[in-house]
Parts: C-alpha cells; sequence; structure tokens
C-alpha cells in the first residue's frame, strides 16, 4: 500500500515549485500489522531506502533514518467521520507547520489539519 503523503505534504506546507515538484515524486509504502484491537502500520521511504519514525524530544519530527521498524516507527490511524488521522508513538497525531515545512507529531488532537489521505495502488497490493 501506498501512503499518499506527497499530496497531503504539498496541501498543508507552503513549498515552492521546485520541492513541490520533489515532494510528488515521493513513494512510501506501509505494512499494516493487526495489534490486539487497532492496525499499526510502518512507512518504508522508497526514495531513502529508510523507515519513517518520530524523533525524541520536544520537536517530534517525522524523519527516515532507521533501518529496521522499531516502536518509533510504528504509526496507528484513527478514523474519525470519514477522515483519517495518523497517531505516532509520542500519542500525538501527524501535522505539519505551515512556516517551516517539517512534519511533526507535535498535536494532541487531530483536527482539519492532521487529516491524511491514503491511496492504494493496486498494482502494488500485496495480500
Amino acid at each position: 500500500m501506498i501512503l499518499n503523503m506527497s499530496s497531503w505534504l504539498v496541501t498543508k506546507c507552503p513549498l515552492s515549485k521546485h520541492q513541490a515538484r520533489m515532494v510528488t515524486k515521493l513513494r512510501i509504502y506501509s505494512t499494516f500489522i493487526l495489534n490486539g484491537n487497532c492496525i499499526i502500520f510502518s512507512l518504508f521511504f522508497l526514495s531513502y531506502g529508510k523507515y519513517l519514525g518520530v524523533t525524541t524530544g520536544s520537536n517530534a519530527m517525522l524523519v527516515a533514518i532507521a533501518d529496521a521498524i522499531g516502536p518509533r516507527e510504528q504509526f496507528e490511524p484513527v478514523f474519525q467521520d470519514g477522515s483519517t488521522a495518523l497517531l505516532g508513538v509520542n500519542n500525538c497525531f501527524l501535522s505539519a507547520d505551515p512556516h517551516s515545512g517539517d512534519v511533526l507529531f507535535t498535536s494532541q488532537q487531530a483536527k482539519s489539519e492532521e487529516m491524511v489521505t491514503v491511496s492504494i495502488d493496486v498494482h502494488n497490493l500485496y495480500i
């Protein structure tokens, strides 16, 4: 499955035209794992060959530095009213800083700014 984070980033962050073109070329593959009553998934950033994870500290940025999946590389989708938000290991939701363009896990509530679009590429779907 592919997380369509590129379109979310383009609409949530004030990017230059060059940055927007680069972001729209990103491919992020995910793996879904059933964990009790919830679904946990990891994200693999194909461009860097690394897993996406949440940094430690107050900023809790989304970064692509991990070679393996650990707790910081697992995200829980939260569904409400037909929308989806991503919850990180720090119990905060994924959002973007409109000034810096950083993608962070700092919001404790899922508002409209934290909603993401998940799309499926049926040609690469493995069950």
